[in-house]
């Protein structure tokens, strides 16, 4: 191509995407959003509340994929590049001049088909244009030439030159680099948490402490593998999908240019030194993620942009320390329960160990150095991790896991209330708990509420662990309160096996003062239930409960209030009609409340649902 004063190459506009590929990057976003979106604005969320968290979250999310479609059916018009004594400029719809004395960077980046032409300065837009779209392959080298030489007559120009040519050789480096590890990494956290969610794990953290969960009772315990297994998991949709991407966006850059040995060793110590942190200095109790490891990641981006500003095709501004900031600070502002300590642990062993090398050698030379020696740590650290998930597994197939997991937990201070619910739940349902860990659940379950008194599921688990204690009249007492404030299925599902119990165990259950008379009872013929009372007058208002069995096992619970006006001695009460099932074999009289309420004959019935899990579970 001549040298002319002025140069004009024409550009073909860029091909429309496919209508197939349209639709699918707008479904994906569409999908992609409301798990993000829905993520975000459900938190703390009721359950009956996420039908509307989701359809808004979809809402903003279709929005969104709608504009993507519309943006990849736009057919961009014809540009003119034009090469003028002083400048280069574009024209295509937006007018862009870069002078000569201010371009960065001026060479070609990527390869294939995705090779472009870059004539990029510091502070203004770049030109970026597709070689497959310029009038034959050797037109963006004569581009490229004639740049060279106009910069070249400048009075730094000379320097320019070279320190574009710097520039060019990291962008080759990054642009030909492999970039396995981070690919492969990705996956593996992507595999990961594809088996939380089949499992069920992300809304059971005694299934993520099975995973390899970190925790420090545990790590105290003995359980070190959690400082490598707790890396590679995730709490939620959003949070590996910010894991992920952040992850990707540094290793698609910092893998070619610090080598894929000394990348993965970076990210490997970063996160046990960050899990490390996060147990003995924060106390966690549940910690997971693999934020640990980017944080290393992101220190060592950090220095690269510290030692090497003028390397890179996109130099270091403001906003870019801003973001790097912003990265640390954002989630801990924006997210609950977002483990710092970790992350400035993983941050700080990332600077450790990239900040030497950065002194000693030129940017585009640094993944050549010692080369084997971080391949053969990355290697020993990779089996370090295959190990810590092998004794995880094992740990699992233990016996009673759970229950001992829960026994270790219940003994540290650090569980917060709700943490301290679920765990004394987990030992009051388990048939193996001795009293040595009923006694323990039950002094966390008294810590729980004296913390937060108002929460009334922390009582129904303290009724529990005293049934399982064999304090049968402390537990009726508590789950009747709890009747008070709400009767739930669940509650008076438990209430029927306590009074069960107690009654098996004959000890008389009188809440109230009891009165002078005796009760028996029976089931007639008909299936009807017939009282027996010698005084019923000393019995007016009282509250009875009669637990119906079958076959020694609770079915259903009767609410019953003696009326004033009744005097008979023998009161026979029909099963209701709404009962369902076999018939019960056996009727226990609980006498609940001996004072005298008044007011006319009442009954409620209340059925034992079998839908309730945790009432089928208790011993």
């Amino acid at each position: 191509m001549p040298d002319l004063e002025i140069l004009e190459v024409p550009v073909s506009p860029s091909r429309r995407k496919s209508l197939g590929s349209s639709i699918l990057m707008a479904l994906a976003t569409i999908a992609i959003g409301t798990s993000i979106f829905g993520s975000v604005i459900g938190q703390d969320r009721r359950p009956d509340e996420m039908g509307c968290v989701y359809l808004i979250a979809a809402s903003f999310a279709a929005a969104l994929g709608i504009f993507l479609f519309a943006a990849s059916r736009t057919n961009p018009s014809p540009g003119i590049l034009r090469i003028e004594p002083d400048q280069v400029r574009w024209r295509s719809g937006v007018e862009i001049a870069l002078s000569y004395g201010d371009l960065w960077v001026a060479h070609k980046a990527g390869r294939g088909r995705r090779e472009r032409l870059v004539l990029k300065a510091q502070k203004k837009a770049p030109i970026v244009i597709q070689t497959s779209l310029l009038p034959d392959a050797q037109v963006a080298d004569s581009v490229l030439e004639t740049v060279h030489d106009r910069i070249r007559p400048l009075p730094d120009g000379p320097q320019r030159l070279e320190a574009m040519t710097a520039r060019q050789a990291v962008a080759d480096r990054v642009a030909s680099g492999r970039k396995a590890v981070v690919f492969t990494v990705s996956i593996l956290l992507g595999l990961v948490f594809l088996a939380e969610l089949v499992t069920g794990a992300l809304n059971d953290p005694f299934r993520l402490l099975a995973f390899g969960a970190g925790s420090f009772p545990l790590v105290k315990d003995g359980e070190l593998f959690r400082l490598a297994t707790a890396n590679l998991l995730h709490g939620s949709v959003i949070h590996i999908f910010f894991n992920v991407m952040t992850l990707f966006s540094l290793g698609v850059l910092l893998e070619p240019l610090l080598g894929a040995g000394r990348f993965l060793t970076v990210f490997l110590v970063s996160a046990l030194a960050g899990a490390a942190a996060s147990s003995f200095l924060g106390h966690h109790v549940l910690a997971l993620g693999a934020s640990t490891g980017i944080a290393g990641l992101i220190a060592a981006y950090a220095l690269v942009l510290w030692r090497w500003p003028d390397r890179l095709s996109n130099p270091p501004t403001r906003n870019t320390w801003i973001w790097i900031a912003f990265a640390f600070l954002l989630p801990a502002l924006t997210f609950k329960n977002v483990d710092n300590m970790a992350h400035l642990g993983g941050f700080l062993a990332g600077f450790v160990m990239v900040f030497p090398e950065t002194r000693k050698v030129e940017l585009v030379e640094l993944a050549d150095r010692r080369q084997a020696l971080f391949q053969v740590t990355a290697a020993v650290l990779v089996a370090l991790f295959l190990v810590a998930c092998g004794m995880a597994i094992r740990k699992t197939l233990e016996p009673e896991r759970d229950l001992a997991v829960a026994s270790i937990l219940l003994r540290d201070p650090s569980p917060s209330p709700g943490m301290l619910n679920n765990l004394a739940w987990k030992v009051a349902t388990s048939p193996a708990a001795s009293e040595a860990q009923l006694t323990t659940a039950l002094r966390a379950m008294e810590r729980a509420i004296k913390s937060e008194p108002k929460d009334v599921a922390f009582r129904d688990t303290q009724a529990t662990v005293l049934y399982r204690l064999g304090r049968w009249q402390e537990a009726v007492r508590t789950e009747y309160d709890l009747l008070a404030a709400e009767r739930k299925p669940l509650y008076i599902s438990h209430l029927a096996r306590f009074e069960q119990a107690m009654i098996r165990s004959d000890v008389p259950l009188v809440l109230g003062q009891p009165p002078g008379v005796l009760i028996s009872e029976q089931i007639a013929p008909d299936g009807s239930i017939l009282l027996d009372i010698s005084d019923p007058q000393q019995l007016s208002g009282a509250i009875l409960h009669l637990v119906l069995s079958r076959q020694g096992k609770a079915v259903a619970l009767l609410e019953l209030m003696i009326g004033a006006s009744e005097t008979s001695e023998s009161f026979r009460y029909a099963l209701p009609g709404g009962f369902s099932g076999p018939r019960p074999d056996k009727v226990f009289v609980a006498l609940v409340d001996a004072r005298k309420v008044g007011g006319s004959p009442s009954r409620t019935y209340w059925k034992l649902q079998e839908i309730v899990p945790e009432a089928a579970r208790l011993p």
